[in-house]
């Protein structure tokens, strides 16, 4: 199994012409829609930090274990079924969208990536709107 002269000169000039693209910008990440991808991914970085804020600020709200009134327990526990519903409202609008992003750029593959393995999301975001819509429906 030696390699011959002429598959090592081969293996040089694919090794150029791949350098040679990739210095002339001709290759991508995500192909001819690079920027496009690229500009989806940061949006989701967004979502994933208003989701982190979301939650941040429903941790950060008081409870106050004192005397309180029924109607001021009913007012705290109002205050964080909102915030409930917001982190809820935040992580269904990331997975829809790290959902359309997956199955437009992600290539399939035997390690379950892709396309197919995106379909998993529609069971939580369908969970997390759920459970949302039923703290909020509460009187």
């Amino acid at each position: 199994n030696l390699l011959m002269d002429s598959d090592i000169e081969a293996a040089l000039a694919r090794a150029a012409a791949l350098a040679d693209a990739a210095q002339g910008g001709r290759i991508r990440a995500f192909g001819a829609h690079s920027e496009e991808a690229f500009a989806q991914l940061d949006a989701i970085r967004k979502k994933q930090e208003e989701l982190c804020a979301a939650h941040m600020k429903l941790e950060c709200l008081p409870v106050e274990r004192s005397n309180n009134t029924l109607d001021e327990h009913l007012k705290q526990f109002e205050a964080r079924a909102v915030g409930v519903d917001q982190v809820f409202t935040a992580l269904d609008a990331l997975s829809a969208d790290m959902q359309k992003f997956a199955t437009r750029y992600a290539a399939p593959t035997t390690l379950g990536h892709g396309a197919a393995a995106a379909a998993p999301m529609s069971q939580t975001q369908s969970s997390s709107s759920a459970r949302a819509s039923s703290l909020a429906d509460r009187p």
